[in-house]
């Protein structure tokens, strides 16, 4: 399975963080501002595509370690974990 819109999802959530951050007049160097962009879009993830998926997976089924998600067209293995 292919969940697609990855890349629109992480840009959605740099806007808003963007935007929250003028709004409040604050600033966030870049690692940080990296770290909190990983974790929003990490745990939308889990909760919009994997969280559904285990759901329908038997308990008795393996783990599928090959889950992944993709930052532009390199592949890099996710935290995502079942």
């Amino acid at each position: 399975m292919v969940f697609t819109k990855l890349d629109i999802l992480r840009e959605t959530e740099e806007k808003k963080l963007e935007e929250d951050l003028e709004q409040q007049d604050e600033e966030m160097d870049d690692e940080e501002f990296e770290a909190k962009i990983e974790a929003v879009v990490d745990e939308a993830v889990q909760k919009l595509c994997v969280e559904p998926l285990r759901a329908l997976t038997p308990s008795d089924c393996p783990e599928y370690p090959w889950i992944a998600t993709s930052s532009g067209y390199a592949l890099q293995l996710s935290m995502l974990k079942f």
